[in-house]
């Protein structure tokens, strides 16, 4: 249960943001323009995962999951793939 209200609460927050920046300070600023599919795909996972109350934030990151080109950073690319086959198979 308190794993799903900390995730609603992050996932509130990061509906606000126009984007998913990589560092964050702890007043909710960006402390750079810096963005990756290494913080991108979880969010989008997880958004989707809460997607009846998330739903505009779920479809925009599921879109950019899908629509933005590899980066060729190893592991960026990875959670990027691993997310968009979770979001095709329901999370399952």
């Amino acid at each position: 249960m308190f794993g799903l209200i900390l995730q609603s609460a992050i996932l509130t927050f990061f509906n606000q943001q126009n984007s998913i920046k990589a560092v964050y300070n702890l007043d909710g600023s960006s402390s750079n323009d810096y963005s990756s599919m290494a913080f991108t795909a979880p969010i989008a996972v997880a958004a989707y995962q809460q997607k009846s109350e998330f739903q505009n934030l779920s479809e925009k990151l599921r879109k950019q999951v899908y629509d933005d080109t590899l980066s060729k950073n190893y592991y960026a690319d990875t959670l990027k793939v691993l997310a968009a086959l979770m979001i095709d198979n329901e999370l399952k």
